[in-house]
């Protein structure tokens, strides 16, 4: 394994998108206390119809921003295509990290067939692989397969299409030719196709069964990391869950104008990455949900979540970004996770990029009525007013820990959105009017740009 790989450093997934999730789920129920990080390489989405050598290459990135950005300590080779074309080669140059691939399951399909057919969907590059020729010709000798490239199913998960009248008759067109044929197996050789399971078998009607390699694959990981000693031995908090979608390549002029914006895909965080982002900043969007506008999926209460969020923004800008806004926040909740959100993780990633970084900037959401001494009178957002007053003060006291290597910045809304439950205790901002996310945006954008005095804090 890696040399600073340990039982409690991660496993590593890729694909070229959103397709190896149903690997990475499958894995997760097995091994509910493995941390994991997983790349969607979306912006060079879909292999299948590249070369070998360019898949080889992007195989290769993936594998090493994995192994050095986050020190995972197995890789899931989560593409058939990506397994096809590269994991030979990724054994030989990383031959201290196990590599788990996959292939069309062929051999149990053509054990399964009562017909003697067996159809197999996958992508150009899977079928001219040698791990798919070598297993037709060794388990499948007295089975007829058919082969059906169907690249047009990766672009309909990519984009969410999953169901509906147009996937339906995409599928279709596919999948009738198999069943006239005879197949009663359909192998899925590529792992966007289990997203579109559904309407596979509304399709196939009970004629043919849909042979999905997601839940062998994921044990076979699990055998694998015993095998090696390493799985992990205890989980006290949530593990991570760190999920990074590429969507384009690395912009070398990037980081000079690049920010990650926690919480950046609703309400206020969404307003700010809208606004930064109109500005002709790079943004990077956290979300603690699967959101399509999100470029990193991360709860930030589970364990190590701080480290991996700056390490996941390193790898998709290639070098640390310039500016970080903590937005996110937990209101009602357990006392340890708004301690780990609102302020932990926070004061964490302010740390990171005075480590990381000369010049940067952090701004920190803060809250008007904690700025302004107001108590919160509700028992259950008491731990939230706790954890905003630590970062309240963290934000002075890192401005002069920091001074002359990182401006760091406080933002205080008031009831911006004023949900009821929320914020009953005021509603409207100290300077009795009704303020927008737009607002608060507007505040973040002049305080990076402009870069008064570290230790700013402003009510808006």
């Amino acid at each position: 394994m890696q040399a600073n790989a340990t039982s409690s450093s991660p496993v590593g997934f890729f694909d070229s998108g959103r397709g190896g999730l149903c690997i990475l789920e499958a894995f997760r129920k097995l091994a509910p206390r493995e941390p994991t990080v997983y790349i969607a390489d979306s912006a060079n989405c879909p292999y299948g119809n590249k070369s070998a050598g360019e898949i080889l290459a992007l195989s290769r990135a993936n594998a090493r921003r994995l192994l050095e950005n986050f020190g995972c300590k197995m890789i899931v080779v989560a593409c058939n295509t990506a397994t096809a074309a590269a994991i030979d080669s990724l054994r030989r140059e990383f031959p201290d990290t196990p590599f788990i691939g996959i292939e069309p399951a062929v051999k149990p399909a053509a054990m399964r067939s009562r017909s003697g057919i067996v159809g197999v969907l996958a992508t150009a590059g899977t079928f001219s692989g040698r791990l798919y020729n070598e297993t037709k010709a060794k388990f499948a000798r007295d089975t007829t397969v058919i082969a059906t490239v169907a690249d047009e199913f990766v672009t309909l998960v990519e984009e969410g299409r999953t169901d509906g009248p147009e996937v339906e008759e995409a599928v279709r067109r596919r999948l009738a030719p198999l069943l006239d044929a005879g197949a009663d197996n359909i192998v899925l050789g590529c792992t966007h196709f289990p997203h579109l399971r559904k309407v596979m078998e509304r399709i196939c009607a009970g004629k043919a069964e849909i042979v999905d390699p997601a839940q062998a694959v994921a044990r076979q990981a699990v055998r694998v990391l015993a095998k090696h000693s390493l799985g992990a031995k205890r989980a006290d908090r949530t593990p991570l869950d760190l999920r990074l979608n590429t969507r384009r390549t690395p912009d070398a002029a990037a980081p000079a104008r690049s920010v990650l914006v926690t919480g950046g895909v609703r309400r206020i965080g969404r307003a700010i990455a809208d606004r930064l982002a109109a500005a002709n900043w790079r943004v990077l969007r956290a979300s603690h949900r699967d959101d399509p506008l999100a470029d990193i999926t991360c709860d930030l209460a589970s364990d190590g979540a701080a480290d991996a969020l700056f390490a996941a923004a390193t790898a998709l800008l290639g070098s640390p970004p310039a500016a970080i806004v903590n937005n996110a926040a937990v209101y009602p909740g357990e006392e340890d996770e708004a301690w780990r959100v609102n302020a932990a993780v926070p004061i964490r990633l302010t740390e990171a990029m005075a480590e990381s970084s000369q010049g940067g900037a952090v701004v920190n959401i803060l809250d008007a009525a904690v700025a302004s001494g107001r108590a919160e009178t509700r028992a259950e957002f008491k731990a939230y007013e706790r954890a905003k007053q630590a970062l309240h003060r963290a934000t002075l006291e890192d401005a002069a820990r920091f001074s002359g290597r990182l401006h760091v910045y406080g933002v205080a809304p008031g009831p911006v959105l004023a949900p009821e439950a929320v914020h009953e205790k005021a509603r409207l901002s100290p300077g009795q009017t009704r303020r927008t996310p737009a607002d608060v945006a507007d505040t973040v954008l002049r305080m990076l740009e402009s870069r008064p005095a570290s230790g700013a804090i402003e009510i808006v």
